[in-house]
């Protein structure tokens, strides 16, 4: 009973680390209206408070995956939580623009410990099926900030203004400083302080390049998110725009989203005994090929309803929640060892297609469903195609223990 508490506990930490990045963001999309409003900046500006938070948790993995291979997940952990909180007031106290871009980029870039080293803690502690089914556990605790943050974050600012849900995540950040500093064990296989960073770094990469399996589960990691993160940092603005829901409006509205990502995992945790990890990836390209099918239809009938279009992105966001951890597994399983920087190339990847993804939707942005409904079917297009050519001699590997 006392071990089943313990990692009980330790999955309940990793979750909650891992949800800083997505509280972070989920939680301030209500706010870019009034944002705008506030620091006289136009709207598509304020949605820069979104994208500037990506790229920072992009650029932050890397540095953050070796240094947790090279101090520690522990300390990395903490300092990165510490830096956040800071980062969340420096938010709340702007009083221009560039200054909450400077604060949300520093915040984002911090935040990197949260995906990086939960994800590299779980591969320390298990492999193959086993860590696929912990990082779907992870993703289903990890799902209860977009359904809870973006009403959450519309009800305190309907009352007390924007400058609280920053002060809310500072608070987050405590929590989390908390329960890492008591609860969070040391898990790196081998703590390794008289390596060079640059030589890690050259090493470390060419290794987990070199391997197939690694660079593919990067790909339909990368692929099936990319859709992922345009919805969130445009839909607030597309909805507000095309069907005029409002801000209080949209948070309800998103967490339908966020809770079928939430089943697609679960389902993922269920079934990848039974169907293995790629049979599972194959199941949830399936249910992209749906999304794919039913975008063309609706479509070529004219502007759909919200209904219609919120059930298809809905429906995306279940295959997107049984893809996402059994790609991570996949891509980790070969490189034990280097598990801090492997989760770092993964959530670089990830991140960084998924902004490029939501700046061609900015970019194109022709007051239509056009550009996103046009990223969600290339993105689930891409990831059907590279299961196929990628792991079509792989089968075999499917399931590593």
């Amino acid at each position: 009973m006392a071990g089943l508490h313990r990692e009980a506990m330790m999955i309940a930490v990793l979750g909650l680390l891992t949800a800083l990045a997505a509280i972070a963001v989920d939680i301030s999309l209500p706010a870019t209206p009034l944002i705008a409003g506030d620091l006289q900046s136009s709207l598509g500006a304020a949605q820069l408070v979104v994208t500037v938070f990506l790229v920072g948790l992009s650029l932050g993995q890397i540095p953050v995956g070796l240094a947790s291979d090279h101090f520690g997940r522990k300390p990395v952990a903490l300092y990165g939580v510490i830096i956040f909180a800071l980062a969340s007031a420096a938010c709340a106290l702007s009083q221009e623009l560039n200054q909450l871009l400077l604060a949300r980029f520093i915040q984002g870039f911090a935040s990197a410990v949260g995906p990086v080293v939960s994800r590299a803690v779980v591969r320390d502690t298990v492999s193959g099926e086993k860590a696929a089914r912990m990082m779907a556990m992870l993703v289903a605790i990890l799902t209860i900030a977009p359904l809870l943050a973006p009403p959450v974050g519309s009800l305190v600012i309907a009352l007390t203004g924007w400058r609280s849900v920053f002060w809310g995540t500072m608070l987050f950040g405590a929590l989390v400083l908390f329960l890492v500093s008591r609860k969070l064990p040391e898990t790196a296989p081998a703590i390794r302080q008289h390596r060079n960073p640059l030589s890690q770094f050259r090493k470390q990469t060419a290794l987990f390049f070199s391997i197939r399996q690694c660079w593919a589960g990067v790909l339909l990691v990368a692929l099936s998110a990319g859709a992922y993160l345009a919805v969130i940092t445009s839909a607030s603005t597309i909805m507000a725009d095309l069907y005029g829901i409002s801000a209080a409006a949209f948070g309800p509205l998103f967490s339908v989203a966020a809770f079928a990502f939430m089943v697609g995992a679960m389902i993922a945790r269920r079934l990848v005994s039974r169907l293995g990890m790629l049979g599972m990836i194959n199941l949830g390209g399936s249910v992209f090929l749906l999304v794919i099918t039913a975008f063309v239809l609706l479509m070529s009938l004219g502007e759909p309803s919200v209904v219609a279009f919120w059930a298809v992105v809905s429906l995306y966001m279940l295959g997107h929640g049984m893809i996402l951890p059994i790609a991570t597994a996949l891509a980790l399983d070969p490189v034990p060892d280097i598990a801090g920087y492997a989760v770092a190339i993964i959530g670089t990847v990830q991140v960084a297609f998924g902004a490029g993804m939501s700046f061609l939707v900015a970019t194109f942005y022709n007051h239509s469903l056009i550009p996103l409904v046009m990223v969600m079917i290339f993105c689930g297009m891409a990831t059907i195609l590279t299961r196929w050519l990628a792991f079509r001699n792989l089968d075999s590997q499917s399931s590593p223990e």
